[in-house]
């Protein structure tokens, strides 16, 4: 967007001699610079990619692709629900016994019968358990030769120290709980009697991040192998300077990477691509189409920059185009990836849209005098272009059953009935979301090796739970220097 100057008066004289065209020409581009500002203000986190935390207090209204199904809220008929089952053999039983009849009799001694029943689980008074291992010397009773026993390797030099439940504990609350070191603390502290240092915490961070080094290259190994990759980035702030924390995932895998750089530097580092065989699904950004591979779009970002098109700037070929995105979807659901001539006459009708895009774009500004290059064109041009030039990519959904039409979090089961896009969630966003999670409760990192133990540790335990493994026994294994380690199940 070309800045236009407030003229003097020397200068709109000079203007006003050079004639009509001259001022006319200059009021268009004062109105296209207004125009633009009014679409820039127009944006948020509904119809652009901008993160729900740059909405401010302004927050629009929520707006959902989601289509009514009809039911009422709250739990469905045939959901099993969740309560509080009855222990069967109860840790402590107290009975309530009368003393006393009202006859005056004493009833202690006399048998009676349980009438009623209520248990109470309550937590146990919870505090740390120390075990002495304590090393023994023996004198041999044939050569008096002393003899001493060895102390496990994964016990330390220090007198005292913490073991790796409390470890693993300190990794979670701050990777999964996302609290800072003065919280925890004072957690620790209220819940369990001690208050671990800054450095222990830090400590506890660092080893676990040194063990998890092989999980990392094995989990990078299987998005490899991976027919889809869905593939993210966000910024984040690194002692003040803006760094890049770039995703990679999969239904049971999920890989961080942080790096100085968003685009073809940083992803030939990351080396998830270079010899990737299947499909990368990805928000469009040029760098991915630098790789030789096959590429999809996240359309949950193409409906987003739609919507803005139709409701931002009044263009009704954006609702068109997003019902017809959409209506793919459904039929792919319920009747499979469509025939040669299916696709033929949908990718038909997807050009005709945007075509009709074309014509209803406005004509561009005249140039200001003097300006070189290229005049910007607008977000809904640019929008028909990449829409046009990418539409193997937008539609790859419907050339392959593996591909989904967003970067997917969950497919409907076979036979299952389409409920649009109820099924479906941006899995890469949904990674990268726990960043800006940290970010939002730390402010950033402090230094670099901060925020690669973080993203290490947070792949790890998105992984995890993507496995459906326990998760804090995972974290204990990786929380103890030696594998070793007697970890109790």
């Amino acid at each position: 967007m070309t800045k236009i100057p407030v003229l003097t008066r020397e200068e709109f004289e000079k203007l006003y001699a050079e004639g009509k065209e001259s001022i006319y020409a200059w009021i268009l581009s004062l109105f296209s610079r207004i125009e633009a500002l009014e679409q820039h203000l127009g944006m948020n986190s509904t119809n652009s990619s901008k993160p729900p935390s740059s909405d401010g207090y302004a927050k629009p209204k929520p707006k959902s692709f989601r289509e009514k199904t009809g039911r009422k809220p709250g739990g469905q008929e045939g959901h099993p629900g969740t309560t509080l089952a009855p222990k069967e053999n109860p840790d402590i039983v107290v009975k309530h016994e009368p003393q006393q009849c009202t006859c005056g009799c004493d009833l202690n001694g006399v048998p009676g019968t349980v009438l009623q029943k209520r248990q109470i689980a309550d937590l146990p008074k919870i505090e740390l358990e120390y075990t002495e291992h304590q090393v023994i010397e023996k004198e041999c009773p044939h050569c008096h030769q002393k003899n001493q026993g060895q102390l496990p390797n994964w016990i330390e030099d220090a007198a005292v120290q913490y073991g790796p439940q409390v470890r693993a504990l300190l990794v979670y609350l701050n990777t999964v709980q996302f609290l800072p070191y003065e919280r925890i603390q004072e957690l620790c502290e209220a819940l369990f009697g001690f208050a671990p240092s800054e450095g222990t915490i830090n400590e506890a961070l660092k080893g676990c991040y040194e063990m998890l080094e092989p999980f990392e290259e094995e989990v990078k190994s299987k998005l490899q192998e991976a027919a889809v990759l869905h593939c993210d980035e966000t910024g984040c702030r690194i002692n003040g300077k803006t760094n890049w924390i770039h995703v990679g995932t999969t239904d049971t895998e999920t890989y961080y990477h942080v790096d100085e750089k968003r685009g073809k530097e940083a992803l030939d580092r990351i080396d998830l691509l270079t010899n990737y065989q299947g499909t990368a699904v990805h928000d469009c950004l040029p760098s991915y189409f630098q790789y030789e591979i096959s590429h999809g779009i996240c359309n949950a970002h193409i409906l987003r920059e739609l919507r803005y098109v139709s409701e931002e700037m009044n263009q009704p070929w954006a609702e068109e185009m997003a019902e017809h995105l959409k209506s793919g979807l459904k039929n792919k659901n319920e009747q499979g990836i469509p025939n040669e001539q299916g696709y033929a006459e949908y990718e038909k009708e997807y050009m005709a849209i945007l075509m009709r895009g074309k014509e209803q774009q406005p004509p561009p500004p005249p140039k200001p005098e003097g300006q070189k290059g290229r005049t910007a064109q607008s977000k809904s041009q640019n929008l028909i272009d990449r829409l046009e030039c990418r539409r193997d990519s937008v539609l790859a959904f419907l050339r392959k059953e593996e591909v989904p039409f967003t970067n997917i979090s969950r497919r409907p089961a076979k036979n299952e009935p389409c409920r649009s896009l109820s099924f479906f969630t941006n899995k890469a966003e949904q990674a990268i979301r726990m960043v800006k999670v940290k970010e939002k409760v730390s402010g950033g990192f402090r230094t670099r090796d901060g925020a690669c133990i973080f993203a290490r540790i947070r792949g790890a335990i998105s992984t995890f739970k993507k496995r459906g493994l326990k998760l804090f026994d995972e974290l204990k294994a990786y929380c103890c220097s030696y594998s070793t380690y007697p970890v109790k199940s």
